[in-house]
């Protein structure tokens, strides 16, 4: 049978599917599947996460579909009593990549774990949705899971000796200043990058389009949304206004807060005006420099739609820098077990 597939990039949306099973009745057993390693060109990325109920459903994806199919009967046979975790490649000769659709030349080393309580994934969700950062850690010597508190988004996953880590916390946020069409078409494409997101413009000058996203829009003042809701390393301020009275301030808050991407619309001439009038604001010049303005990659773009791309690819090129950063941990609480 094909499973019910549901492809969404959330870590919430994966994880709160595996709450769900997990708290049915009866109760499902749910097996939770990373990817740990890649070589070549994979589909997906190191961490990317897929949840499996054990029968015909599964959230979230590991391949882009290409070896779910293959991969499936494989976990339904997986005896959890002789081992906590089991390991998987695709990918390793041409005759099985062309088998299970990893044409692309890439290689996939899967890592398949079971997940028996709600008590195993709920730690996981309050880190997201109260945006606090944690690792967890699963031990491959003797099954232990571990979960550690975290100061750095870092890479997502490390594998490394006998630890295999994936980083769990905070959405990405993208707070726009300034409703105008520029700001919707932006915030349809960052949805699908996933990042919540928040539009602010006291002035409500523009209805919102029609939408298929969740998107909250605030009415108060600008530097005040920032200073709400852009108060960690996984949040982005845009200002789209092009009205200083609106932008400056937002942005001087911004500059002078841990938001890893801070933008702001105009020409390069604007640039520099803008510039003079945060260093009246007070921000240091070593801040200011961290400001992309023009915002958005150089591809000749004229329409919204066009700008609207230029800058989702210099946000996608930020955030994975900052994915591959290192990461500092604090002291280590007391462990969590599975």
């Amino acid at each position: 049978m094909m499973p019910i597939v549901n492809e969404s990039l959330s870590d919430a949306a994966i994880l709160s599917q595996a709450l769900t099973w997990l708290s049915a009745t009866p109760h499902q057993e749910v097996m939770l599947i990373t990817v740990v390693a890649t070589f070549g060109s994979s589909p997906a990325p190191p961490g990317s996460i897929m949840v499996f109920n054990g029968k015909d459903r599964i959230a979230g994806s590991i391949s882009g579909g290409c070896i779910e199919q293959d991969l499936l009967p494989k976990l339904r046979r997986l005896n959890f009593q002789s081992s906590t975790h089991f390991f998987f490649e695709y990918g390793i000769d041409t005759a099985q990549a062309q088998r299970t659709g990893l044409t692309c030349g890439g290689q996939l080393k899967l890592l398949a774990e079971s997940l028996r309580t709600p008590a195993q994934v709920i730690p996981l969700l309050d880190a997201i949705n109260n945006r606090t950062l944690i690792q967890r850690r699963l031990c491959l010597r003797t099954g232990e899971v571990s979960l550690h508190r975290a100061t750095h988004p870092g890479v997502d996953l490390q594998l490394t000796g006998d630890v295999c880590a994936r980083y769990y916390g905070p959405r990405w946020r993208l707070v726009l200043i300034g409703t105008n069409h520029l700001a919707y078409g932006l915030a349809a494409m960052a949805h699908t990058l996933d990042f919540e997101i928040l539009i602010c413009d006291p002035r409500s000058i523009l209805t919102p389009p029609p939408r298929s996203f969740p998107l909250l829009l605030l009415a108060g003042e600008p530097e005040e949304a920032v200073r709400d809701y852009a108060q960690d390393q996984r949040c982005a301020v845009i200002a789209l206004s092009h009205n200083p009275n609106l932008d400056d301030a937002a942005l001087a808050e911004a500059l002078q807060g841990p938001a890893f991407y801070v933008g702001a619309l105009g020409s390069k001439h604007s640039a520099q005006k803008r510039i003079q009038r945060l260093l009246a604001l007070g921000v240091a010049p070593e801040r200011i420099s961290s400001l992309h303005a023009p915002v958005g990659l150089d591809i000749g773009s004229r329409q919204p739609q066009e700008i609207a791309i230029a800058i989702a690819a210099q946000l996608i090129a930020q955030r994975n820098r900052m994915r591959a950063s290192p990461t500092t941990e604090p002291s280590l609480p007391s462990t969590a077990h599975a």
